[in-house]
């Protein structure tokens, strides 16, 4: 500190200059002269001044306040990074383990050894503590230097206040440290250096669980199988599993895909893309039963829709009767057409999406418009949050519709709404309250109007002109924006378009013959392309003909439909996906048809008499038999209510019995037993696969029915 002059030392003792040179004489202060404009004047070493003029130095020096951390002076030996930086370790303590009750008490305890230090040249630092802690006692420190005093203490309780042996012990640690500020800061508390506790682990056995049993159910289950575990009461555990992060507390309980959702994630930056540089397309099950076209019964669309990530604009979109390629197509087609043709296709790992039909470099679609296709992870829907935030769009929409089927829809009102609709379709074969096929197709046209017109949170905000407000853009007005700069959509136009879109297929030429799926097409010019490989393309929705290409893209001619082994009748793409996709559903129908079946049969019930010893009687079939035993006396011949297994029954008790019977004695099958098996076997797939699954060839069993039905023509003729 430097040296006082008279005037200093009279403001602290609140007295006159004159009065300070006669006290200094009377008690002969040491001093020096140093030389001022105009003469000479005395300066004094605080050091060297009396106990009580110290005193009121310090005293005075804290009435005028302590300086702020902000214009505080640096302290002597303390660097700049000292002073601002707490991210320097001290001891044990690292920064990172700093808690908010910590860092307010460690720069509490900063604040006043810096105050006392700054007062301390005043007569030493003890007497700066003394000073201090006098004054906190009595209430005379400034406001921010009391709160300080106040906030220091890291025990709270009433009548504590600022000690010397505080203010001694932590200017010692904070010595000791080389000065570094979080040598002051608290330790945690034992309650906090316990965590994780010893039996957390053991419990997490029994907690960690993806079945989620409750902390109550886990802690009995534990002490049931582990009768030696050490376990803290019930409320210490719910405590302790509470307090646990987010990530420790569910691991176990949630798969990796679900923890996923409480990690850390990356925001993709479009702002150096433009429109059309990356399309996402993904499908989405509509919410709410619409009529079926073909059938009027309820049933689920899909929606598959394209959206462009910088605009967040919705240029494709399509609607199919169940998740496929061809909907896929078509919202691409839609996109094309309308807003432009994209750089990147960003997809999922679907088969809708990942397919010949699309990635074939030859014959794909994207090779034919240039598009380079990216794939997300797998189990990464939040890589496409952008098209999987606009599904809420159907879903919300969709919630107006009496028969919306989302998970919170109330189960009675559906189940009432679902019973209205089985008997109007029962009466009348429609329903009114579904809504129309074109009806649904229309209504999708609105809510994709809207969403492009309504303002996207994604977007920047501009001034509204009618309101004057500030608001997000619409998908549609960054659109126009972007034209309004100057840039244009590669837009995909012209007679040839739907050409371009139609699926296609390699296949070689046989005597101007080819031959697509189930059907053979012709062409005379086909000639000198007969074993070539050629590309045709052919409409999903028209088997009439199709478009022959060589394998260079130059167009060779149309080839008409010519004839085929299978069918009179052309068959399209989409009728021949329909039948098997109705096939399939027909084997599982009658799977379960089969295991209703199975049910139905009740037990036989055998009669058997015997004298001293049971004769079992197997049963012909394996269908469940009750044995009810009649015992006779020794004198009475047995009773035997079972023919002979080679016997035929006067009476099947099922259509199974007597096929299953019919398939161990074909030899004597009549010709009533081998109609009847035909037609039987025909007719019900139900009845086959019940067969199938008794060990019994029905392919075969049919075919001896049949050889059975022509030797007896031949006979008769």
């Amino acid at each position: 500190m430097e040296r006082l002059t008279v005037v200093t030392i009279a403001k602290a003792l609140s007295i006159t200059p004159r009065a300070v040179h006669l006290r200094s004489n009377n008690e002969a202060w040491p001093y020096t002269e140093t030389s001022v404009k105009g003469g000479r004047q005395r300066v004094y070493d605080p050091a060297d001044l009396p106990a009580k003029v110290q005193d009121a130095l310090r005293d005075h020096m804290l009435r005028t306040g302590s300086p702020s951390a902000e214009t505080r002076p640096q302290l002597r030996g303390e660097t700049a990074e000292a002073t601002t930086d707490l991210a320097i370790a001290a001891g044990n303590v690292d920064a990172g383990d700093l808690k908010g009750w910590q860092r307010e008490i460690m720069l509490a305890r900063l604040a006043l050894l810096r105050e006392a230090e700054r007062i301390a040249a005043a007569g030493g630092l003890f007497n700066a503590f003394t000073t201090l802690s006098r004054a906190a006692s009595d209430g005379t420190l400034p406001p921010a230097l009391m709160r300080a005093a106040s906030a220091a203490n890291a025990k709270k309780g009433e009548g504590r206040t600022l000690s010397v042996t505080s203010l001694r012990r932590w200017h010692a640690a904070f010595e000791a440290a080389g000065r570094k500020p979080l040598a002051l800061a608290p330790d945690r508390s034992p309650a906090e250096k316990t965590l994780p506790p010893a039996w957390l682990p053991d419990f997490l056995e029994f907690y960690a669980l993806p079945t989620k049993p409750t902390v109550a159910g886990a802690y009995q289950e534990a002490l049931d199988k582990r009768p030696g575990l050490a376990l803290p009461p019930l409320r210490t555990v719910q405590h302790h599993i509470k307090k646990l992060p987010a990530l420790a507390r569910n691991r176990g309980r949630m798969g990796p895909r679900a923890l996923r959702q409480m990690k850390a994630f990356v925001r993709r930056d479009v702002s150096e893309l433009w429109p059309t540089a990356v399309y996402v397309t993904d499908g989405h099950t509509h919410h709410a039963a619409v009529a079926h076209p073909l059938t009027g019964k309820p049933f689920r669309p899909e929606i598959t829709a394209t959206i462009d990530v910088v605009t967040r604009r919705i240029t494709g979109w399509s609607v199919a009767l169940s998740e496929a390629t061809w909907g896929t197509i078509d919202a691409l087609r839609h996109a094309f057409t309308t807003c432009g043709v994209p750089d990147i296709w960003y997809v999922d790992r679907g088969k809708g999406f990942n397919n010949d039909v699309i990635d074939d470099t030859l014959t794909g679609l994207l090779a034919r418009f240039g598009v380079t296709k990216e794939r997300s992870l797998p189990y990464r829907s939040q890589a496409r949050g952008v098209i999987e935030r606009f599904h809420r769009t159907w879903i919300e929409a969709s919630r107006f519709s009496p028969t919306y089927q989302g998970w919170d829809m109330d189960p009675e009102a559906r189940k009432r709404v679902d019973d209205q609709i089985k008997l109007e379709i029962a009466e009348s074969g429609r329903s009114d309250i579904l809504q129309g096929w074109d009806d649904f197709i229309v209504w999708c046209g609105e809510q994709v109007a809207k969403y492009n017109d309504r303002p996207h949170a994604a977007l920047p905000k501009i001034v509204d002109a009618a309101t004057g407000r500030r608001r997000h853009m619409s998908p549609d007005e960054v659109w126009r924006q972007w034209e309004a700069k100057g840039w244009s959509a590669d837009r995909e136009d012209g007679d040839d378009i739907e050409l371009m879109f139609r699926p296609q297929e390699r296949r070689k030429v046989n005597r101007c013959e080819i031959q697509l799926f189930t059907n053979r097409y012709f062409a005379d010019c086909l000639e000198d392309f007969h074993e070539l490989e050629v590309l045709v393309s052919y409409d999903i929705h028209d088997a009439s003909k199709v478009w022959v290409f060589a394998p260079d893209g130059q167009f060779i001619t149309e080839a008409t439909y010519f004839g085929n082994s299978v069918s009179f009748f052309p068959v399209s793409k989409v009728e021949q996906d329909h039948e098997r996709r109705v096939n399939e559903r027909a084997k599982r129908v009658g799977k379960r048809m089969a295991a209703v079946e199975e049910e139905r049969q009740k037990p036989v019930l055998e009669i058997v008499a015997r004298r001293e010893t049971p004769i079992v009687i197997e049963p012909e079939s394996s269908r469940p038999t009750a044995t009810l035993e009649v015992v006779a006396s020794p004198n009475e011949p047995p009773v035997t209510a079972a023919k002979s297994a080679d016997d035929r029954p006067e009476r099947f008790k099922s259509d199974f019995e007597m096929a299953a019977w019919l398939w161990h004695h074909r030899d004597r099958m009549t010709a009533h037993d081998a109609g009847w098996l035909v037609d039987r076997l025909t007719d019900s797939p139900a009845f086959t696969i019940r067969l199938s699954m008794e060990g019994i060839d029905a392919a075969a069993l049919k075919g001896a029915a049949k050889a059975f039905i022509a030797k007896q023509e031949v006979k008769n003729s």
